[in-house]
């Protein structure tokens, strides 16, 4: 569509297209439909699980996806495009990255191999396959905790959560892989059995052809696209859990994780646009449920938009703060400092900025409030008090 209005109108913004539909269409489609709460009737949700319809659109993200990539490839090689246009077609391309990676998390919860593959190999073109094993091997298990590296914690930035994300998924996927594959003697096998080397030398593989056939200007159209395409996902990541943290039992152990230990969202359009992650709750508590079937609960955290909106809003994170901090804080969790996964420098000025509105009830908050003691937090109330 952006190659069409760029023909007919000779603007090269229309190269963004991808950028224009997720960051203008999507907000505005949210905004005047709205929410739709509805959900699948008990007596239709087995046969509505297995409905072939709903998989063949995951399926056929696979070649749609790798059709976007080669022709905004063909476009950069054969279009007149000045630094601007190449940006923006590398954005657009990046953006379908970003929600193909929605269809392969929705593929590679599944027990049916072949979905497997194909969400692997969607995942192959931002270079990004450890996602998987990383999700469902660890970010499920630890999900709304300090030791998750895919939750974000309170007061943390996007940018600071993006390195400890990514750094954190590479290290846990590899892991993974050298368990599985640990009993087999030979090194060779071990390597080309690793998902995440095979994949490797499949990204590899794409670029190479890409720049063969179109040339070297091609290398920085592939690692932006894939660029995007993981901030894209990152970002979800960074939304989905943002301050949240599971109950602890008796024992000190985590409890299981519950809807409220989810930030979601019941925007219709973007909910249809990215496969219905946005009913996070629901997913993590049947992570094998198809995304036709997932449920939106009562009384669960809500984010005030839909995730285009939400991912906009964590690059700036003075922003983000002001828009979800005391969403979280004071409205979610009723003024309960403790319920918060708390990124550690930000606790003294959590605490300082919002102690009026902190539960004082509570002995657990009343314990990290009376911390005040403490020459940091002290510090930071006396700047308030002065202030």
């Amino acid at each position: 569509m952006g190659y069409l209005l760029v023909q007919l109108t000779t603007l090269g913004i229309f190269w963004a297209t991808g950028l224009i539909v997720m960051l203008v269409v999507l907000p505005i489609l949210d905004l005047v439909i709205g929410k739709q709460s509805w959900n699948p009737p008990e007596e239709i949700f087995a046969e509505l699980q297995e409905r072939k319809f709903y998989r063949w659109c995951t399926y056929a993200y696979l070649p749609a996806q790798l059709a976007s990539f080669v022709f905004g490839a063909w476009c950069i090689a054969t279009q007149p495009m000045g630094p601007p246009e190449y940006l923006a077609m590398s954005s657009t391309v990046g953006i379908a990255v970003g929600v193909g990676i929605g269809a392969a998390h929705e593929l590679t919860h599944q027990n049916n191999r072949t979905e497997q593959v194909i969400g692997y190999l969607i995942l192959m073109q931002a270079g990004y396959a450890h996602f998987a094993l990383q999700h469902t091997h660890f970010h499920h298990r630890l999900v709304a905790t300090p030791a998750d590296c895919s939750s974000a914690r309170f007061g943390e930035s996007l940018w600071r959560f993006l390195p400890r994300s990514i750094i954190g998924s590479v290290k846990n996927s590899f892991s993974v892989e050298r368990r599985r594959l640990a009993g087999n003697p030979s090194v060779l096998r071990r390597i080309l059995h690793n998902r995440i080397i095979v994949c490797g030398l499949g990204t590899v593989a794409l670029f190479g052809a890409t720049i063969a056939v179109f040339g070297w200007s091609l290398l920085p159209y592939c690692l932006l696209q894939a660029a995007i395409g993981i901030l894209i996902l990152e970002a979800a990541n960074y939304i989905e859990h943002y301050g949240l943290l599971r109950g602890r039992r008796l024992d000190g152990r985590f409890r299981p994780c519950l809807p409220e230990d989810s930030w979601n969202s019941d925007h219709l359009v973007s909910n249809v646009f990215l496969f219905k992650v946005q009913r996070h709750s629901d997913h993590h508590a049947h992570p094998k449920r198809r995304y036709q079937c997932l449920r939106t609960f009562d009384d669960v955290p809500q984010l005030p938009a839909g995730y285009s909106v939400m991912m906009l809003t964590s690059l700036v994170p003075r922003l983000w703060r002001r828009v979800m901090d005391e969403r979280l804080l004071v409205g979610s969790l009723s003024g309960h400092i403790c319920s918060v996964n708390m990124y550690e420098p930000h606790r003294a000025k959590s605490v300082a900025k919002y102690r009026n509105h902190l539960n004082t009830t509570c002995d657990a908050c009343h314990e990290i409030i009376g911390s005040e003691n403490t020459p940091v937090l002290a510090h930071a109330l006396d700047r308030r008090a002065a202030g």
